[in-house]
């Protein structure tokens, strides 16, 4: 028997709510040099595990998990040298612990993460 071979314009996927798109990740070792930028989210600094369009992972062993929860929207600011190469809000969607200290992924509300741009910024920043 054979097999059809479907167009993408022939293929079924979901509708609505049940379609779903995943940004991809950018682990921030790989498209940041040293020094990594700094993420403030509310008055603490983060370190950055990774980013993508529509969102944020973050570590601190320096802050404590009951002053968040999730569904809070905070301020973001993600800076190099005191330059901010992004500032915008965030909800929290997930709090855990890990290893090295308190883990945040965050949903950007109201904007997306332009990925050239945010590198091109840091290197410019790291120049100054």
């Amino acid at each position: 028997m054979a097999t059809e071979i479907l167009t993408y314009d022939d293929l079924r996927g979901s509708s609505g709510r049940r379609a779903f798109f995943r940004p991809q990740r950018y682990d921030a070792l790989e498209i940041f040099s040293s020094p990594q930028p700094l993420v403030e989210i509310g008055a603490n600094a983060w370190r950055m595990n990774d980013i993508s369009l529509s969102g944020i992972a973050v570590t601190s062993k320096d802050v404590d998990e009951a002053d968040l929860a999730v569904g809070q929207s905070l301020p973001v600011s993600i800076r190099q040298s005191g330059i901010a190469l992004f500032e915008g809000r965030a909800t929290i969607k997930r709090i855990e612990p890990s290893g090295f200290g308190s883990k945040l992924a965050l949903r950007f509300d109201d904007s997306f993460v332009d990925i050239a741009g945010l590198r091109k910024k840091d290197a410019q920043a790291r120049m100054r």
